[in-house]
């Protein structure tokens, strides 16, 4: 390693523990669907807070079993540069013509997380839009005899995927200001949450497609998004038809007889859907009963998979108590105690949001 980097990296005996948190790190983004070469970089800036491209890649050679390309660098600050409100922000070096350093926003962990909760507030509202939009443009449509029924579900669907969206919106600011603190209030735009009474409906478009953009809405939605990616397209037309067989999302997804029958076990497992017999024939019916359960459920497990993990960061904190005397004088120990510390005083929220997600399913039972 050459001069330039030499006290960048944290000694051996301290790395240790660095590697501990980033394991945490990736752990826990599981359950938000981030890709563990994501949670991994995340994972360094919480803890370095300022790097250049050529530095996360070297961390990544110290911490992963392969180092992270250079593409999948850029992907990632691409990404992040872009979020509104900003996550990071780069600058260029001074004493380099093509190298640039990037800065996490802020090193307060309190702080990052009411920019996450803003930022997924920000994908609520446009979400919230575009699916007002697809209910003008069904309202307007006129189905004819064949297809009518198919209408009158999606329409339904439709609706009611509106009202979970509604009610998921109506926690953020209880959520934010009790589990984080009322300076971090959420801002709203509210002209993103009106009905776009000026949707114009295309002369040429038909039931189906109407109903394929809203599966594409939701197959790229982070707040649909399940832990198996792979099942995402069935889960996507249960929201909007309900019931279906498995013939049915064959015919719907494209995908194979083996994936969805796997997909269906998986989501019966995580009880997501129910099977519903249909009366004189052995066929079966997969039902997602309702949206807002459905998604809810999703949320109340990945929260209670979090906190599984928090004996893993209780074992970090103590252990680096026990080698204060050891270890208290070397580069990077303030910093990794500080952050697990951060991070333990984080299940606060957590626990909040377990609470609200069981307050939300039981609302959503009650409806069915």
């Amino acid at each position: 390693m050459s001069k330039k980097y030499e006290d960048f990296i944290y000694p051996e005996e301290i790395r240790k523990y660095e590697k501990q948190l980033y394991d945490f790190i990736v752990e826990s983004g599981k359950n938000k669907r981030r890709s563990e070469i994501e949670s991994h970089i995340l994972g360094y800036f919480l803890i370095h807070s300022s790097l250049t491209q050529r530095q996360i890649q070297i961390l990544s050679t110290k911490f992963r079993s392969s180092r992270i390309s250079s593409g999948s660098i850029s992907t990632f600050l691409n990404q992040y540069t872009s979020y509104e409100p900003k996550v990071i922000v780069k600058e260029k070096v001074a004493s380099s013509k093509n190298e640039f350093r990037y800065h996490i926003i802020s090193e307060n962990l309190k702080e990052m997380f009411a920019v996450s909760k803003q930022a997924g507030v920000n994908v609520l509202y446009e979400t919230i839009r575009r699916v007002n939009n697809t209910l003008s443009i069904l309202e307007k449509f006129k189905p004819n005899e064949t297809e009518f029924k198919l209408y009158k579900i999606i329409l339904e669907r439709t609706k009611e995927l509106v009202d979970y969206l509604e009610y998921h919106l109506s926690l953020f600011d209880d959520f934010v200001e009790s589990a984080i603190g009322k300076e971090y209030t959420l801002k709203k735009d509210t002209k993103l949450h009106i009905k776009n009474s000026k949707v114009k409906f295309p002369e040429n478009q038909n039931l189906k497609d109407i109903e394929k953009a809203l599966i594409n809405l939701i197959i790229n939605n982070e707040i649909f998004i399940i832990e198996e990616i792979k099942y995402h397209p069935i889960i996507a037309y249960l929201i909007t038809r309900k019931s279906l067989t498995q013939s049915e999302l064959k015919r719907l997804t494209g995908l194979s007889s083996g994936l969805i029958s796997e997909g269906l076990n998986y989501l019966l497992e995580q009880k997501y859907i129910e099977i519903q017999k249909i009366p004189g024939i052995r066929q079966k019916r997969y039902v997602l009963v309702s949206i807002g359960y459905f998604n809810f459920l999703k949320f109340y497990q990945r929260f209670k998979n979090i906190v599984s993990n928090k004996g893993k960061l209780e074992n970090i904190l103590e252990e680096l108590e026990n080698k204060k005397n050891e270890l208290g004088e070397k580069k990077g120990y303030n910093t990794i105690k500080k952050r697990v510390k951060e991070f333990l005083n984080q299940f606060k929220v957590v626990d909040y949001g377990i609470n609200i997600f069981q307050e939300a399913l039981e609302d959503f039972k009650k409806l069915n």
